[in-house]
């Protein structure tokens, strides 16, 4: 049911670069310890192919002006709201459930919430 309206939304959208990113991991605005930043999930999104576009390859280029014109140093959830701002994408927050799985096969503290008894064993 949810592809399908996703699937939906996206076909009818009347604005050709729209993506849904995660409505968590990313940043609001604070003092990390150099500067205020603010910025969006830079590990998950779907969108059309206008907005996936911008979001997944054409920021690569962007790096350098970014940090020109932020007087900042790289960081990639600021840079990547930034570059999506410059693209004009219209970036929405959608309610997703996904879990960090590492290589070694452990899922990320942050997320044991999502397993069975908080990740721990049965006893």
């Amino acid at each position: 049911d949810c592809v399908a309206e996703l699937r939906r939304t996206l076909d009818g959208a009347a604005d050709p670069a729209v993506c849904f990113v995660p409505n968590f991991h990313e940043w609001r605005l604070s003092f990390n310890g150099i500067s205020r930043t603010g910025g969006m999930n830079d590990r998950f999104a779907i969108g059309t192919r206008a907005a996936m576009r911008a979001y997944a390859a054409e920021r690569f280029d962007s790096f350098e002006r970014f940090c020109e014109a932020k007087q900042l140093p790289l960081h990639t959830e600021t840079f990547l709201q930034w570059h999506m701002r410059q693209k004009r994408a219209n970036v929405r927050r959608m309610h997703f459930r996904l879990q960090r799985l590492r290589a070694n096969g452990e899922v990320h503290d942050g997320d044991r919430e999502l397993l069975p008894n908080g990740g721990m064993a049965d006893g």
